[in-house]
């Protein structure tokens, strides 16, 4: 079994955490949610999981993995974003909520002193949810819809009752949705972090070394979409 972990930094009472397991060229068979207190707890879930696993798949994390020094510390990643998302979604780091900046670089810090070879992808899952749903992402509203979606595509419908409860917030969602697409896009999905840099060589900051953001060659564009 494989084992692909997901977290997404939040607020006190607000991470969440994720492990899906795969047979190897199979479906999902097991997955493991949670929403912890803080991100000590959080990396403690984590490692129990790594440690248990037969195989490491890797992590998605929901924050920025890696930082640059130029204008506005925009990086070659966001820019591809912007091509097809507005400028309001795409937001460089310093941008981003605290807790997501902080968090989920101190979490790959961590992670990484314990397991120096972990693969490690980015994820932003508005973005990327959009991209591939056509939807737009508001969980509060599409709880339902968004929940019904990522089962479908982890296989994990089969998983659980179905009766049209899924026992998930949102930010369970977003592990899960981080852990499915590390399990998805690790070796297949190209990396925004390996385009050429928009500035000179040196720019790009890596705290805790080589990290992905893996997207999908074409995601379906989301320009004039409806919930």
């Amino acid at each position: 079994m494989i084992s692909y972990l997901g977290y997404d930094p939040g607020a006190i009472g607000k991470h969440g955490v994720a492990c899906v397991a795969m047979k190897p060229s199979g479906p999902c068979c097991t997955i493991a949610l949670d929403t912890v207190h803080s991100a000590d707890e959080a990396l403690a879930w984590i490692t129990d999981h790594i440690r248990r696993a037969d195989t490491r798949g890797g992590i998605g994390i929901c924050a920025p993995t890696e930082w640059n020094l130029g204008p506005a510390g925009v990086r070659a990643a966001d820019r591809y974003l912007l091509k097809s998302h507005s400028s309001a979604k795409v937001m460089p780091p310093y941008r981003l909520d605290t807790s997501l900046t902080l968090g989920g670089m101190a979490m790959l810090v961590k992670l990484r002193e314990r397991w120096c070879d972990l693969p490690v992808t980015e994820v932003r899952p508005d973005l990327l949810y959009a991209s591939m749903s056509g939807r737009a992402y508001d969980f509060a509203t599409l709880d339902g819809d968004m929940c019904r979606w990522i089962t479908r595509r982890t296989d994990i419908i089969r998983l659980i009752e179905d009766d049209g409860y899924y026992p998930w917030d949102e930010t369970q969602w977003r592990a899960l949705f981080a852990a499915w697409v590390c399990s998805q896009g690790i070796e297949r999905w190209l990396d925004l972090h390996d385009l050429p840099p928009d500035g000179a060589p040196g720019l790009v900051v890596r705290p805790a070394g080589r990290t992905k953001f893996v997207w999908p060659p074409s995601p379906a564009r989301t320009t004039g979409a409806r919930p």
